[in-house]
């Protein structure tokens, strides 16, 4: 029995303990092909592409290319100032609406028991202000070693979420959770939307404290991205020492602007 199944027999429901013991089972043996994602791992470029991503930072994407559109309404529930990112491709999954009009989330078990390492577990509770993750769910996904949760909703337990410094984002925080009755296989694996943003399941995310950006799937516009912003940061670490260590005027740098502008022309023309 799993980690999470065994220890939610204590503290929830008998119900929802069938739930995770029922997906650990059905997911223990074999890695399923599910909603597709066995399909959009197969990009040899993916490893070598993620630990480039890992140097980049959201500003430099997104002045890398102007046509992405942050997930603005998240908020990260993990420590700042330790260097934590999200990089990952999207496992996606949606909520069903439960009794009482309480996000069930049942589904959230499915798709967690049925993740990989290094996956982003991606739940639309379609905004919903009450919890569908916590404590014992972000265990068990670092545990499995994903590469963070993303919730478009609530979450909970944030005490400890934030100090399992694992990439955790949601749009608000409630104490009350939904309820974990109803399973549909049917939301596994669908785009989803977050914050007023598509995501497709196996879509590329990039995470750290000033937000999340969705990259897509195509490996060449993704490798050309982490590229254009590795370039625009080294540019920036440079003149901000200048600044901070040599007392220079910023105008002195301005032609910083040039290279920014270049690339986010670039970047539009990257992104079709």
């Amino acid at each position: 029995m799993s980690f999470v199944a065994t220890t939610c027999r204590r503290v929830l429901p008998r119900h929802c303990c069938t739930s995770l013991a029922a997906a650990a089972r059905r997911h223990a043996s074999t890695a399923e092909a599910w909603g597709g994602s066995s399909d959009v791992h197969l990009d040899v470029r993916w490893p070598s592409l993620r630990e480039k991503l890992r140097k980049c930072d959201t500003p430099s994407l997104c002045d890398a290319d102007k046509s992405l559109t942050p997930l603005t309404e998240l908020r990260p529930r993990y420590q700042f100032g330790r260097g934590i990112k999200l990089v990952g491709r999207a496992r996606t999954v949606q909520t069903v609406v439960g009794r009482n009009g309480l996000p069930d989330f049942r589904n959230v078990v499915e798709a967690l028991m049925s993740s990989s390492p290094g996956e982003v577990l991606v739940i639309d509770a379609r905004g919903s202000r009450v919890a569908v993750a916590g404590e014992l769910f972000t265990a068990e996904a670092r545990r499995r070693q994903l590469a963070g949760i993303i919730i478009d909703g609530a979450c909970r337990d944030t005490p400890t979420v934030c100090r399992l410094d694992f990439p955790f984002y949601s749009r608000s925080v409630s104490p009350m959770a939904g309820v974990c009755v109803t399973l549909d296989q049917s939301l596994l694996g669908v785009p989803v939307t977050v914050s007023g943003v598509t995501v497709a399941n196996g879509d590329v995310l990039f995470g750290d404290q000033d937000g999340v950006v969705n990259l897509g799937q195509d490996m060449d516009n993704v490798e050309l991205l982490a590229r254009r912003a590795a370039e625009i940061r080294q540019h920036e670490r440079l003149v901000l020492k200048e600044v901070l260590e040599h007392d220079r005027c910023l105008a002195e740098f301005m032609t910083i602007l040039d290279s920014h502008n270049a690339a986010k022309k670039g970047g539009k023309e990257g992104a079709k």
